[in-house]
């Protein structure tokens, strides 16, 4: 459920820096510089998010496998390591939600 609401999320975000047709044509109707403007702002969020992201999903690895390390193998490390990842998840959702909704 985490991971499908993140993927979500994600694409929600990415979707907010992606024009649509009727905003391409609203553009259209702008100076050139501020079309150009807007489009390279567009493109450079898309990067940043994709690039934040990757990063962020090699972070939630390295966090939840120190926490399966703390249990050293025991039988609670799976389920610790599966909250961790649940727990850590949901607050990159809000973080996604709350700085890049469509309804901010």
């Amino acid at each position: 459920m985490a991971e499908t609401d993140l993927k979500d999320a994600f694409a929600d975000a990415i979707q907010h820096y992606t024009p649509m047709a009727d905003e391409q044509k609203e553009n259209a109707a702008l100076p050139k510089y501020d079309r150009d403007h807007e489009a390279q702002l567009e493109k450079k969020m898309r990067r940043d998010l994709e690039v934040s992201q990757k990063i962020w999903l090699q972070y939630r690895t390295a966090a939840c496998a120190a926490v399966s390390d703390m249990y050293d193998g025991g039988t609670i490390s799976p389920a610790a390591t599966s909250l961790c990842k649940a727990e850590i998840t949901k607050q990159r959702i809000k973080f996604l939600r709350d700085y890049f909704a469509d309804d901010k």
